[in-house]
């Protein structure tokens, strides 16, 4: 099966023996969906990240409700090009805001687990916005 994500606030799971959509999900997102991925140790789970300034993990046999969301009162998902990443280990899994930093939750409870900032004097002020971050493999 495929999980695709749309620009229509939607999750779309897809029947690649028959070629069709078989569920589509739609309340789990106020804005647009910028990413989704599985996690490979789960055949049932995956997270996706969206406009709405959230992630969420979603267990396709109850697409109706996430399992977590992940979210932090300064995390502003800044671009619909903004893709998040799951760490190699499926513990966590990361995502850069607006504000030019990188937020890392654990993806069992959700906890947010660290936010990495630059502070380098030179670039205060005019942090860039962070649009992908991926985990080295090799950890």
């Amino acid at each position: 099966s495929v999980i695709s994500a749309h620009l229509d606030k939607k999750l779309r799971l897809w029947d690649l023996r028959i070629g069709t959509c078989q569920t589509e999900v739609s309340n789990i997102h106020d804005g647009t969906i910028t990413w989704v991925s599985m996690l490979a140790l789960s055949e049932f789970e995956f997270i996706s990240g969206s406009r709405d300034n959230t992630l969420a993990r979603i267990d396709v046999r109850n697409p109706d409700e996430a399992v977590k969301t992940y979210r932090h009162r300064n995390y502003r998902s800044g671009s619909n090009l903004n893709r998040s990443s799951i760490s190699p280990d499926q513990a966590y899994v990361a995502s850069g805001c607006a504000q030019g930093d990188i937020y890392i939750w654990k993806v069992e409870n959700a906890e947010l687990s660290a936010v990495l900032s630059h502070r380098d004097e030179v670039l205060r002020g005019s942090k860039s916005p962070v649009v992908g971050v991926w985990w080295n493999q090799a950890s």
